[in-house]
């Protein structure tokens, strides 16, 4: 399907309760097949698209502004789509080489085997809450995949536990809810800073 579109549109916003991706994976497929991205400028995204330099970003919840960018790559210029698709891959390329992401896993992968010498050292996993989702899924997954004899995972939720939190606690890994009240909770630093 990447191969047969001419752009990539992701236009992410926050959900009401405060939920939002991270930076969505297929952001990264689209820029490997050097899709030109259209996105927003929701959490993370700004970190993999670089306004008109690799993709588009515009304010969420614009879709004037969103369908002015689509105009602008698919019927005025064109050919600076291309352009934009180009460097998305490029900057993919260089960002996530295979090879070089492979070394370093393995160097990880080696240190992890090597014997413990001390007590688990405690692994923080801080994520908006355990709501089914994504990244929700890949917390667990990490968490529940820890050695045990070499690390103590803990989940930190900035705002409620969320239904994956059982799953968590049936597998000894505490779950901890630091219930971020709506706008601006300064305090909740504070929090965070207290369980660490």
């Amino acid at each position: 399907l990447y191969a047969q579109a001419a752009v990539f549109v992701l236009p992410c916003e926050v959900a009401a309760n405060g939920d939002r991706d991270g930076i969505p994976n297929v952001i990264f497929e689209a820029m490997a097949m050097g899709l030109p991205v259209v996105s927003t400028t929701v959490s993370g995204i700004p970190e993999a698209v670089h306004d008109r330099r690799n993709g588009l970003l515009v304010a969420p919840r614009e879709p004037d502004r969103l369908a002015d960018a689509l105009t602008l790559l698919l019927k005025q210029r064109p050919s600076w789509a291309r352009v934009l698709g180009d460097h998305g891959r490029l900057w993919v390329e260089t960002q996530f080489d295979a090879r070089d992401h492979m070394q370093r896993l393995v160097r990880q992968m080696q240190a992890l085997l090597t014997p413990p010498a001390r007590e688990p050292v405690t692994v923080m996993y801080v994520i908006w809450s355990l709501e089914v989702g994504g990244a929700e899924r890949v917390v667990t997954l990490l968490a529940k995949g820890l050695d045990r004899r070499r690390f103590a995972p803990i989940v930190v939720c900035l705002n409620q536990r969320g239904a994956m939190a059982d799953e968590m606690e049936r597998a000894s890994i505490p779950v901890v809810a630091l219930k971020k009240r709506p706008g601006l909770d300064p305090a909740i630093l504070w929090r965070l800073a207290r369980v660490m």
